[in-house]
């Protein structure tokens, strides 16, 4: 199963903006895929200043052992001033 979920955050001064979208995959009750982006955005020029990615992957290599192979990604990037 697949679930995508999305949101936005407004600055009470509406100087800025927090957004994130992540998607995660679940088969035969573990998780074989997970991503999450956040993003600071500026509200005067429209541009981000702060973006993050974190995925995590997993697949399995040997199913009679039980093993898997694991990968797990962090970004992050500032830009501007």
């Amino acid at each position: 199963s697949k679930t995508l979920i999305e949101g936005k955050s407004l600055r009470a001064d509406n100087k800025g903006a927090f957004s994130y979208s992540g998607a995660v995959e679940k088969d035969d009750g573990k998780w074989n895929s997970f991503q999450l982006e956040t993003a600071l955005s500026d509200m005067k020029t429209g541009q981000k200043s702060l973006v993050s990615n974190i995925g995590f992957t997993q697949k399995v290599t040997n199913k009679l052992a039980g093993e898997f192979q694991r990968k797990i990604d962090v970004k992050v990037q500032r830009q501007g001033k």
